[in-house]
């Protein structure tokens, strides 16, 4: 069993036994307090646990990463970047030479590659938040 960094394992903090008259450990007595430095009322003690204990309070994080509006507008422009030179690469075939060094499948493998580094962009690799 592993042991925690600051204590022994022989000296572990042991849970507290219940404060006598309640019926379990976390029951606190029905009675209202009546002096001044004893606990406050019910409701009092009800909104002071719905605070957070802690100034440093993480919220837990979504289920699925969510993509910004200019992140979709960068993966679009990818996308037909990438097409485009697929497609300027094959206009070779019809005698229109833009692409220097002429027709060469490396530029189709080009177009491939940022087209599908821009579906990234996109969002098309992220987390279905359905298939959690």
């Amino acid at each position: 069993m592993p042991v925690s960094k600051g204590r022994p394992a022989d000296r572990r903090r042991k849970p507290r036994p219940p404060r006598p008259g309640t019926t379990g450990p976390t029951a606190r007595p029905t009675t209202q307090p009546t002096t001044k430095n004893s606990l406050p009322a019910a409701s009092a003690r009800s909104a002071e646990a719905a605070k957070p204990t802690s100034t440093r309070y993480t919220p837990p994080s979504p289920k699925y990463r969510f993509r910004p509006g200019w992140h979709k507008a960068v993966g679009w422009a990818l996308v037909v970047l990438g097409a485009a030179i697929a497609v300027v690469n094959d206009l070779a075939f019809f005698e229109i030479r833009v692409m220097p060094g002429g027709h060469s499948e490396l530029y189709l493998l080009l177009g491939i590659a940022v087209a599908g580094y821009g579906s990234w962009w996109l969002g098309l690799f992220d987390r279905n938040p359905l298939s959690l």
